[in-house]
């Protein structure tokens, strides 16, 4: 028998296993010599039609009109690659019953070169199909990626309690269970509201009379910025909220997040001309600081497809705000690592801290 491990790049690697090991195709039983497979799977019925639902999902969770749909996916070298959508429906709070027929020959896929089992392997989601054809779109807002998936095995496995026939899986681990009453949550809802707090500490001097603002980068990079998200008077305790998205003039493209993204540094400045907002021939004072660690605010964007989608769920990591704390170590690499929670920390403003902008 071979060993599967399913990572969030859904890998499977082969390991040898001694004995005999009794397989069941759920055609007739075969035998797995553990260092060769010489059986036949059998050949998949694509004609055949389910009357009975083949899996379920529980939905808690629901955006008012979004769909749910399972979109075929393969894994092509280290990277994920979604096909057609086999199943979609009206996503809506409580079970929904999937019907699906066996999958076609070409959607099963060889778990290993030299192994006859295969798998067809189907992602959940939830999403705002904006042109109603019932397929997860590249743009359209996806607002949930389900942990658990849903497979077809062409073999019984009883040492993972994998059947012939539908399965589920939760991805990331060699977990497999009945396809029913998945759970599955909207986790990908952009938190567009931030709120961190602080005090100037007694150590910093001619802060006084000094304002507070969010700068973004790309103001640095020589960009217009039409707006800034905070731009306030110090206070000896001071509190930096921001309730909504950043302007689009603040964003940035990552290609490694496959999204906009946009950084706003955190600065204490000097108001030379007085008028009560940054201008670019203001003295920067001083960083927002914690433990040594610069101060900046990061809104990721909205992944753009769903193998964005997938890749923020299995990280945990949802659009919209986050502190950003940023330091330089000993060897001169600088560092960045975002925190979810940033109002359960206090920042200090006059730490020595400030990275260079440039």
């Amino acid at each position: 028998m071979r060993c599967m491990v399913i990572s969030l790049v859904v890998v499977f690697s082969g390991c040898q296993k001694s004995g005999s090991i009794e397989l069941d195709t759920g055609l007739s039983n075969v035998v797995d010599s553990g260092t060769t497979d010489s059986y036949d799977t059998g050949t998949l019925d694509t004609g055949v039609t389910l009357h009975d639902p083949i899996a379920s999902f529980v939905l808690d969770e629901v955006t008012s009109g979004s769909t749910f749909a399972l979109t075929w996916v393969t894994l092509a070298g280290d990277t994920l690659e979604f096909g057609a959508t086999a199943f979609s429906s009206t996503a809506e709070v409580g079970v929904l019953e999937v019907y699906l027929p066996i999958p076609p020959a070409e959607e099963m896929i060889p778990t290993d070169p030299d192994s006859s089992w295969s798998l067809a392997l189907y992602v959940p989601s939830i999403h705002q199909d904006l042109d109603g054809d019932g397929t997860v779109n590249d743009l359209e807002p996806i607002h949930g990626v389900g942990e658990y998936w849903l497979f077809f095995s062409n073999l019984s496995i009883p040492d993972y309690g994998v059947e012939y026939g539908w399965n589920a899986l939760k991805v990331g681990e060699d977990l497999f269970l009945a396809p029913f009453d998945v759970p599955l949550q909207e986790n990908l809802h952009p938190n567009d509201s931030i709120t961190i707090h602080g005090s100037v500490t007694s150590e910093q001097g001619g802060i006084g009379d000094s304002r507070m603002a969010a700068l973004p980068v790309t103001l640095f990079m020589g960009l217009p910025v039409a707006e800034l998200l905070f731009d306030e008077n110090l206070e000896d305790a001071w509190t930096v909220t921001v309730e909504s998205a950043p302007p689009i003039d603040h964003f940035e493209d990552s290609v490694d997040l496959n999204s906009l993204y946009a950084v706003e540094y955190l600065v204490v400045y000097h108001d030379d001309n007085s008028n009560s907002s940054y201008d670019l021939t203001d003295e920067i004072l001083t960083g927002v600081c914690r433990e040594g660690r610069s101060m900046s605010l990061a809104y990721l964007g909205a992944p753009r497809d769903l193998a964005g989608s997938v890749s923020y769920a299995f990280q945990g990591m949802s659009p919209g705000w986050y502190a950003m704390e940023s330091w330089v170590e000993t060897d001169g690499t600088e560092k960045s690592e975002f925190i979810s929670s940033p109002e359960s920390l206090m920042y200090e403003v006059g730490e020595p801290c400030w990275l260079d902008k440039d």
